[in-house]
């Protein structure tokens, strides 16, 4: 894990936030982790990727913080969301097991594919893995061979593994497709991730679902609480709740997208529970 994050500090932009983002790393390698957390929190709140991906690791394994995985998922989103592959991978690995959000392999498969594309073979592998097993996809033998084979040639033992152990379950015509995918993927990367896509990479694989009516209701709830009239607090999100959405958002100094998710209820839960305020009534599961 130190490994991991040393290098994130030679990936860091140069700017006038890259000397706070070296301080971070240089007390969370050396265990103090109260000096990096009030180094990389400010940084993740201005949208510095690569903070927010370790404040996301240090939610997940309680350095700092209390471990908590809501919380971890949340920052690993907002990094993964600005192309930081590690964190799309752990986001993946998030949404496979059920940990901070719903367990649910067709999102996995969505963040193991982003991260798989810029070339992280832990990726490739477990999206293998899911090809292999028809885990969020369907089974394809195919695809899941191609992965393996990428991931392999970056020296991936349990990948190697993989691949062997599918190949007696193709045709000889199966696995020469499989690697002629394999090294348009390869030729694609070398040439800059133009166009056209190989067919391992061709559309859209997966895109991230509508929220809830339920997570809607909830956002509407803590909105109305917090002074922001979305309007009726019924799950449908008109104009008024997107405006109210948006106002919260300037209000807390973040992007004023609208959008209703997870990770804006999250927000919003924080900013309830900063004033020590809940809802006056539950707000119902039911629809």
């Amino acid at each position: 894990m130190r490994r991991i994050v040393s290098a994130l500090l030679l990936l860091a932009a140069s700017s006038s936030l890259a000397a706070d983002f070296a301080a971070g790393v240089e007390a969370y390698e050396r265990g103090d982790y109260a000096t990096a957390l009030r180094e990389f929190r400010p940084l993740a709140g201005q949208e510095h990727a690569r903070a927010q991906f370790i404040l996301g690791l240090m939610y997940d394994s309680g350095k700092g913080v209390p471990e908590d995985d809501r919380q971890a998922a949340f920052w690993f989103r907002k990094a993964a969301g600005q192309g930081v592959e590690i964190a799309q991978f752990f986001l993946g690995v998030m949404y496979a097991r059920g940990e901070g959000v719903p367990k649910d392999d067709r999102q996995a498969v969505f963040w193991y594919h982003k991260a798989a594309e810029q070339g992280l073979a832990r990726a490739q592998f477990n999206l293998g893995v899911m090809y292999a097993n028809g885990g969020g996809v369907p089974e394809d033998y195919i695809q899941a061979y191609a992965w393996f084979n990428l991931a392999g040639a970056q020296g991936d033992e349990k990948a190697k593994q993989a691949r062997t152990r599918i190949r007696q379950y193709m045709t000889p015509t199966q696995i020469a497709e499989a690697q002629q995918i394999s090294r348009e993927f390869a030729a694609w990367v070398a040439n800059g991730r133009g166009e056209p896509a190989p067919a391992l990479v061709s559309g859209d694989p997966v895109r991230p679902p509508d929220p809830s009516r339920d997570t809607v209701r909830q956002v509407q709830a803590y909105l109305a609480l917090l002074g922001y009239d979305p309007g009726p607090v019924d799950g449908l999100p008109g104009r008024r709740t997107t405006a109210a959405v948006r106002r919260f958002q300037q209000d807390l100094g973040v992007t004023p997208t609208g959008r209703i998710s997870d990770e804006l209820l999250v927000l919003l839960k924080a900013a309830a529970a900063a004033r020590q305020q809940e809802p006056a009534e539950p707000v119902s599961s039911g629809s």
